[in-house]
């Protein structure tokens, strides 16, 4: 089903649209050509297979500078890397505890941020509920970055994991996580870092080289405009130190089953040791691995994302001016755009976001997202959560500034309608 003629998409943040024309191709192709099962047969069909499911794995990696493309683990999304991930690295805590004798400690600590995503909130929550870990989460300034001093504050001895945001989908705000990384480092050195790039992969370029962090979460369907249902967590050296042996390594768990290379599932009841066998098992999504494929094949280099992110900003940029002072509205966060991604969003005085929303859409074709953004723990740190929380506007580079001006438009419209 394609959107109305004269649709307004300003929902960037969420899912990007329309997709490119590549990927449209490509998940056709997937569908009606002639694939088999990656790793399930020696045949052409299997391999033609195959081929898709590396070519997404090394755009990946292209995308992230990483030199080795087995540290790529595809997965079905960013919420199910994160997840991976957290679990990897608590499941390795208490299989080393239990080696060791230390059943008794005190569950190991993760420490969040007040800007976490659902993904990363939620499942550190439910675990702190089972008993398997002790959760503390570092505030924020009234800009919505991360305290870094209260972060550090809350590493210990005991901290096997800090989890911080990339950049947060409520306000775009980009978190200082090489100096985050660096100050954690500092107070523990066992500490893995994991961030949460949803909102930034393929929006502004991303060195894991230089990041400082030790896991890193993406899904192909925002910023690289690929399909949903694929992602990718990306395994740094000091979680995994080397990607064709177990050794030294201090994630575990994980989904078990066959795999993609035939060669591995020879190995019996054990999953494989390498990467990214260890951590894929059961048929991949080729239709959406083709799509992820195909979105990353052109140009995703430094100097491109670069552009087309200051493009954005631009685009973005009238919103933030003629909001910024408005008594009916209040700007969720007044960082500058060279601080966040292509985001803005806007708190009512006296109306529902929700109800903005659903006006805009119904009333003006403009499609924005209202309400609280999947990250409570955000609009509590904001002051934003006790109206439900805010009107979310967010660009990418193929927007127009016609669009933008429409948007303004009509906010105004609806919030002049709203009694005095």
């Amino acid at each position: 089903m394609r959107m109305p003629d004269g649709y307004l998409y300003l929902d960037q943040a969420a899912t990007s649209w329309p997709k490119p024309q590549r990927v449209v191709d490509a998940v056709r192709e997937a569908l009606e050509g002639e694939f088999g099962n990656p790793g399930r047969g020696s045949h052409r069909a299997a391999g033609r297979a195959r081929t898709v499911i590396d070519r997404a794995r090394a755009g990946a990696a292209r995308l992230l500078h990483e030199p080795d493309v087995r540290r790529i683990i595809l997965t079905p999304g960013c919420t199910n890397a994160l997840n991976m991930a957290i679990d990897a690295v608590v499941t390795w805590v208490e299989r080393d505890r239990a080696q060791r004798g230390d059943r008794d400690k005190l569950p190991p600590k993760v420490v969040t941020s007040h800007l976490e995503h659902n993904a990363v909130g939620r499942p550190v929550a439910a675990m702190e509920c089972a008993g398997r870990v002790r959760m503390a989460r570092a505030a924020c300034d009234e800009m919505g970055v991360t305290d870094i001093d209260d972060l550090v504050e809350h590493v210990d001895s005991t901290t096997v994991l800090v989890c911080v945001i990339h950049a947060s989908n409520v306000t775009g705000v980009i978190q200082p996580i090489e100096e985050i990384a660096r100050r954690v480092k500092e107070k523990n050195p066992e500490t893995l870092i994991l961030t949460d790039a949803a909102q930034t992969t393929g929006v502004i370029p991303i060195d894991v080289n230089t990041l400082g962090v030790d896991l890193l979460a993406f899904g192909g369907h925002k910023g690289p405009h690929a399909p949903t249902g694929i992602g990718a967590l990306w395994i740094g050296p000091r979680a995994w130190p080397r990607a064709d042996s177990d050794e030294g390594v201090r994630l575990a768990g994980g989904p078990c089953g066959g795999t993609t290379s035939s060669a591995a599932d020879r190995l019996g009841d054990v999953m494989p040791t390498r990467l990214p066998e260890r951590f894929e098992a059961g048929t991949p999504n080729l239709i959406a691995c083709a799509g992820l494929a195909a979105a990353l094949e052109v140009e995703y280099d430094d100097a491109c994302v670069t552009a087309r992110l200051q493009h954005a900003r631009d685009l973005i940029k009238p919103v933030l001016e003629r909001f910024a002072d408005d008594e009916r509205v209040c700007v969720v966060t007044s960082a500058p755009l060279k601080a966040r991604t292509p985001v803005v969003s806007l708190a009512p005085i006296a109306m529902c976001p929700v109800e903005i929303a659903t006006i805009l859409d119904a009333s003006f074709n403009i499609a924005v997202r209202g309400g609280m953004h999947c990250s409570p723990w955000t609009h509590q740190a904001l002051g934003t959560h006790e109206n439900n929380g805010a009107v979310r506007v967010s660009v990418c580079s193929s927007c127009t500034p016609e669009e933008v001006d429409a948007f303004i438009g009509a906010m105004d419209e609806v919030l002049a309608s709203v009694p005095a």
